[in-house]
């Protein structure tokens, strides 16, 4: 994820200092990774997890990126499936290199599969999304989270799932803090979400997701205090398909986000 500020909390009012370019990190937003991709659970133990939090573990894709002699690793949510076709979302500073080149991808799937993803879409300026497509031989033991609504209340449970450090397939726990919002360069409001569930680098890309499961957000980026402090951001639900909407955004012939819909009441529902 992007660090966006080391030290001191920077921000002043309700707008935070999200970097210009979200999709070219600092160098602290990315695991630094070995050339090589991790071992996935086993179905044995895939059986001891929590229906909701399985779900969102076989729904998570480990991704590894190389620009020249840099590489690194991130997380993805398979978000749509068609036949064999599995179309990935995650972020763009996950996928793109210096100066926003697109870098060479691999990744690995729950079930062990090691696939070569290709970039289909990337989000506009300001906005640190990113569609990727890859092929699978065995669908059948991956999850599927198309994109819903997506509403919590405020101090609810949530949980996140990513590959933090390079290790994969990672289940970290803790409350929605707060909802904010920032405006893009261009003047869109976006709605981002704040956790305090411990969120480290390589979970760029991965879920923030509801304690009953369903997926409130995509992890993005950081703002580190003093001595360690921090706090932890996700592109919320309504964001991501108000993006893939307005852009138009289709994969095989299918829409990824239906038209946009009025934001979920944070208030009414949990």
């Amino acid at each position: 994820f992007i660090d966006c500020g080391a030290g001191i909390a920077s921000h002043e009012g309700p707008d935070l200092p999200v970097p210009e370019e979200p999709a070219v990190p600092s160098e602290h937003g990315r695991a630094r990774q070995r050339d090589d991709l991790p071992k996935p659970p086993t179905g044995d133990e895939l059986e001891h997890v929590e229906a909701p939090i399985r779900a969102a573990i076989t729904a998570n894709v480990f991704l590894q990126a190389r620009d020249g002699d840099q590489h690194w690793s991130g997380s993805g949510i398979i978000i749509a499936r068609d036949g064999n076709h599995i179309a990935i979302l995650t972020n763009r500073h996950v996928i793109e290199g210096e100066g926003g080149r697109l870098c060479a991808l691999k990744a690995m799937t729950v079930s062990g599969e090691r696939i070569q993803p290709t970039t289909l879409w990337r989000a506009g300026r300001g906005v640190d999304l990113a569609l990727v497509e890859g092929r699978v031989d065995r669908p059948d033991g991956l999850t599927v989270l198309p994109l819903g609504n997506g509403a919590a209340l405020v101090g609810t449970d949530v949980f996140a799932i990513g590959n933090p450090l390079g290790l994969a397939w990672s289940y970290t726990a803790g409350t929605l803090s707060a909802t904010r919002h920032w405006l893009t360069p261009d003047g869109h409001s976006i709605r981002i979400l704040q956790t305090d569930a411990n969120i480290a680098p390589g979970s760029s890309g991965g879920g923030l997701f509801h304690r009953d499961g369903h997926l409130l957000g995509v992890i993005s980026f950081s703002c580190q205090g003093h001595a360690g402090a921090g706090a932890h951001f996700a592109l919320s639900v309504d964001a991501i398909r108000a993006a893939l909407t307005t852009e138009a955004v289709t994969w095989r012939g299918q829409r990824l986000a239906s038209p946009a819909a009025p934001p979920p009441s944070t208030e009414k529902q949990s």
